[in-house]
């Protein structure tokens, strides 16, 4: 999330263009929104961005808007080798997922190999997602 607020040159910007235009719906359990919200609110990402809290403040409402909130029912913890991303976990299989976007599938990799939800760089996602949409947009036009 924070990568694509910095850069719009990266993947991550691409996924919040995609998530924006109602290509994608995230799943998002309150602690994971939460986590959101801390990590956008430091003071060395509102200085990398030039974004103000209030700038915070409503990318935040914003996105609220687009998530399909999950609540879990079965908690996996502990799970994962860092307990900070069991949230992560939860989310991903008490919401059923379609997959999990992260760069950080060293610690999330378990998640595929265990519950079979495929984990994805950001770069790898957009590629998919902008192939079914070209796919799609193909099948129109015939």
């Amino acid at each position: 999330m924070r990568a694509g607020i910095r850069s719009r040159r990266r993947p991550e910007y691409r996924c919040l263009k995609l998530l924006g235009q109602g290509w994608v719906v995230p799943l998002v359990v309150p602690a994971l929104f939460l986590e959101y919200e801390e990590v956008l609110s430091r003071p060395e990402t509102l200085e990398a961005t030039g974004l103000t809290q209030a700038d915070i403040a409503a990318f935040l409402t914003g996105l609220a808007a687009f998530i399909e909130p999950v609540l879990v029912d079965f908690n996996w913890q502990p799970l994962l080798p860092d307990p900070g991303d069991d949230m992560i976990i939860n989310c991903a299989v008490n919401g059923m997922a379609d997959c999990v976007v992260t760069n950080n599938l060293r610690h999330l990799r378990m998640i595929e190999q265990r519950f079979g939800i495929p984990v994805l760089e950001p770069r790898i996602f957009v590629e998919r997602v902008e192939r079914a949409i070209r796919a799609a947009a193909g099948h129109k036009e015939e």
